[in-house]
């Protein structure tokens, strides 16, 4: 069965390579028919994962693919 979403050590800082990275090394399979739920407190990074993955944000490393 393959993946209808990955991301394989993807990386993301907000405001260039001068600060340390928001994530770092996220890796994530997601295959059709899967169900997933992003958990997390305040500032932890749910939104900034859903803006990699939708392609609002481009990670500065590492890589996202949908289908």
């Amino acid at each position: 069965m393959s993946s209808i979403l990955e991301l394989k050590g993807t990386k993301f800082s907000y405001s260039g390579g001068g600060r340390a990275p928001f994530i770092e090394g996220l890796d994530l399979k997601v295959f059709e028919a899967d169900f997933i739920a992003l958990l997390g407190a305040n500032g932890s990074g749910k939104s900034t994962i859903l803006k990699l993955l939708s392609g609002i944000l481009r990670p500065s490393g590492g890589s996202v693919a949908l289908w």
